[in-house]
């Protein structure tokens, strides 16, 4: 099977004066071409920062440490020495999480969208605004010719998301992070994206890492699922196979905080303090012993 991300034995930290802040202990990820894998974990695992590395967007502080990253294009990042450059400009996509601070707000979205079409399409004017109406049509926008004369503050919530979705997808990328995109949206709209992007992700052949912190988008939209936390994977597998039979507790106890609906009456159990404290001591033994 071939793969469109391949991550070995990564190790990246943050540095704090003349201290390094550990923040991802040895990763390892291969994303197969054409899946959606979800990276779940609580606020602070790493998913964030992982989703950066591959990005190539960290902060100035970061500093990966060791490991490879092998990427669509077959560059590699073996250490914060090497820079890919634009060697992957428009093959790697991002879905930001907040639509309404991710779009330029003084800035109409035919503007913003043909910006980006223009990095892999340098194409005349008038053809760069065909492709972004047929883009919003792909997205299920209507009056495509309307929306790209507006503003983001003129748009729902739902529709800022879809327009993020059709400028992720307009550069044809084989790799897409899709950073907690359904965040800040109500339900039913979120049913509605996750359907809009699976839909897109089989079209297209796309590979998606979709990172949250829900395990309920995940069952509905992921092949594949990572479980992170203190910077370590902890669990991957098949969807299905890790809910129906996780082997780590924590993923267990994680499960078990989800809320059923054919149990109302189900008292929740929240994920143990014990073991909380057993995975940041896991994490701090591990940096002792590099």
């Amino acid at each position: 099977m071939t793969h469109a991300l391949s991550i070995s034995d990564l190790h990246l930290g943050v540095r704090n004066g003349n201290i390094l802040m550990p923040i991802l202990r040895g990763i390892n990820l291969d994303l197969s071409e054409g899946e959606i894998h979800g990276l779940v974990g609580e606020s602070g695992a790493g998913k964030t920062m992982l989703g950066r590395v591959i990005l190539d967007i960290l902060p100035p502080a970061a500093v990966i440490t060791s490991g490879t990253v092998e990427y669509p294009t077959g560059a590699s990042t073996h250490s914060a020495r090497n820079h890919r450059g634009n060697q992957n400009r428009g093959r790697i996509s991002l879905i930001p999480q907040d639509p309404m601070t991710s779009l330029n707000p003084v800035k109409r979205i035919g503007k913003q969208m043909s910006e980006i079409l223009k990095l892999v399409h340098p194409d005349s004017s008038h053809q760069t605004r065909k492709r972004a109406e047929q883009l919003l049509r792909e997205v299920k926008i209507k009056k495509p010719e309307q929306v790209l004369q507006q503003y983001p503050h003129q748009l729902s919530g739902g529709m800022r998301q879809r327009v993020l979705i059709a400028m992720a997808f307009s550069t044809e990328p084989k790799l897409i992070v899709a950073d907690e995109p359904t965040t800040a949206l109500d339900v039913s709209v979120q049913r509605q994206v996750l359907r809009l992007i699976r839909d897109l992700q089989k079209n297209r052949g796309a590979t998606i890492l979709f990172v949250t912190h829900d395990l309920g988008v995940v069952a509905k939209i992921c092949d594949r699922v990572s479980l992170m936390h203190s910077g370590m994977i902890l669990e991957q597998g098949d969807v299905a196979d890790v809910y129906r039979s996780p082997s780590h507790r924590y993923t267990q106890s994680l499960l078990e905080a989800i809320p059923r609906y054919d149990q109302p009456r189900e008292k929740l159990a929240p994920v143990a303090e014990d073991l909380q404290t057993e995975l940041i001591q896991t994490a701090h033994e591990y940096d002792q012993r590099r």
